[in-house]
């Protein structure tokens, strides 16, 4: 997992990916799945109710990417791979601070603006 700790190599990896508004059918209901994060406790089990789905990237016709906001601020890209058994994968990790830098640069609103369904 990759943990930025700038906003230019945030802003790199950005325009690599294509970051979506999450919409109703995107769920983060996997009760059994956990994932790294870059905040102090490490790791989140991915339906944890402090968790909000920021944004949706897709990445192929079956995948399920999510930035997955934690309740300590921090935004992590999340991939849930597999079929029967479904596995949580960290792709990055990211502060509250550095992403609203990343936003600024790129003139976009800070995160706590940008209304979410």
């Amino acid at each position: 997992m990759k943990v930025f700790n700038n906003s230019t190599d945030l802003l790199k990896e950005l325009g690599e990916i294509s970051l979506r508004a999450p919409n109703k059918i995107h769920s983060l209901n996997y009760p059994h799945n956990a994932y790294l994060c870059g905040c102090s406790s490490k790791g989140h089990i991915v339906a944890d109710p402090g968790n909000s789905i920021f944004a949706y990237a897709p990445k192929g016709i079956l995948s399920v990417r999510f930035v997955i906001r934690c309740r300590n601020d921090y935004f992590t890209l999340v991939s849930m791979k597999g079929i029967l058994k479904i596995e949580a994968i960290s792709e990055w990790t990211v502060s509250k601070k550095i992403f609203n830098e990343s936003l600024k640069i790129i003139k976009l609103p800070d995160v706590d603006t940008i209304k979410l369904n």
